[in-house]
């Protein structure tokens, strides 16, 4: 009755071990669980299990046990790399030399500096989707558990079924190449829809435009499903942050396109790789692709985490000279003011 991103009528179609989450004949019950299902698992229109990590147990007792550990965990690593970020940003000349300087480095390179600043930046970002997956999931599991207390059975939500709510990603350092850390171990909320807005409708202008000339379109579809999410990231930052330090310029969405460059720059990389393969017959993985892909993404991510820096994006953190214990504990209390 409502359609997603995919040309199919929203359905259910389960996965493996739900049994009957979702009553068809409950249309209230079947809505509720469409809405609050993040990545529409289980949905015709949504991702697939083989797309997402592994899940969590099966069973209430140590599913939420794994959950409430995996939030303390994510907690800690988002609250470190913000205090991080906002340290250096707050700091004297605006580097982490300072603080190195502290750790007894007072001579410490700028290039280190910025690599360590784009891999904090990095660990906020993975953490901190983590962080707010999980703690969704823990709210829906509590709810759900609570409406199916208080509520007749006429008006109970389906069952929580903990299949329907795995990790967010495969952690990132374990990817063994460019093309794996985007496609299996980065978030796969918005694969669906750029696979069908970019990738998709990418080979069909290109199949139309040069018929049976599928690798052409394979290229440009992965060129436009990364200079989308460039854009995305470009509006997000323009519109909600502003200009760099120091422009005299309105904020102004579409003013700079630096993430769409970076973006792109992933999308070539990959390409690259699929070349090497193809012409090599050797597969880039193993030790040697993890190495290589963790160089990549922390070198060339240092250099998107200056611009993201450069538009202000670390003021949103409270100054860490002021943190109190609870800014410490409370997800995400880093960002509250004040």
């Amino acid at each position: 009755m409502c359609r997603g991103f995919a040309r199919d009528r929203l359905t259910w179609i389960g996965i493996e071990g739900d049994g009957k989450a979702v009553s068809q004949s409950s249309r209230l019950g079947g809505a509720l669980a469409a809405f609050i299902s993040l990545r529409g698992l289980g949905w015709s229109t949504g991702c697939r299990p083989h797309h997402l990590p592994d899940p969590l147990p099966r069973d209430y007792g140590p599913f939420l046990s794994a959950l409430v550990g995996r939030i303390v965990w994510f907690q800690a690593i988002c609250v470190a790399n913000m205090w991080l970020v906002a340290t250096s940003e707050r700091s004297r000349d605006g580097t982490l030399r300072p603080l190195l300087a502290q750790l007894g480095y007072p001579d410490a390179p700028m290039w280190l500096c910025h690599l360590l600043i784009g891999l904090g930046i990095g660990q906020a970002a993975w953490s901190g989707l983590e962080l707010g997956n999980a703690c969704v999931t823990l709210i829906a599991f509590v709810g759900t558990v609570v409406l199916r207390t208080l509520l007749p059975a006429s008006l109970a939500p389906a069952p929580f079924v903990t299949r329907m709510w795995p990790p967010l990603m495969r952690p990132p350092h374990l990817a063994t190449s460019v093309g794996r850390f985007w496609t299996k171990c980065w978030h796969a909320l918005f694969a669906t829809p750029f696979r069908f807005i970019a990738y998709d409708s990418s080979l069909r202008v290109v199949e139309r435009l040069s018929p049976g000339n599928r690798a052409l379109g394979q290229l440009v579809g992965t060129l436009a499903v990364f200079t989308l999410s460039g854009l995305m990231h470009d509006y997000g930052i323009g519109a909600g942050v502003g200009p760099p330090t120091g422009g005299k310029l309105p904020p102004r969405p579409w003013r700079t396109f630096e993430s769409t460059a970076w973006f792109l720059a992933q999308g070539v990389v990959i390409i690259l790789e699929r070349a090497f393969t193809r012409i090599t017959g050797r597969r880039i993985d193993g030790p040697i692709g993890r190495i290589w892909t963790i160089g990549w993404m922390i070198g060339s991510g240092s250099i998107l985490a200056r611009f993201w820096l450069d538009h202000r994006l670390a003021d949103g953190i409270a100054d860490p000279s002021s943190w109190q214990a609870w800014r410490f504990v409370v997800p995400f209390a880093g960002l509250f003011p004040g």
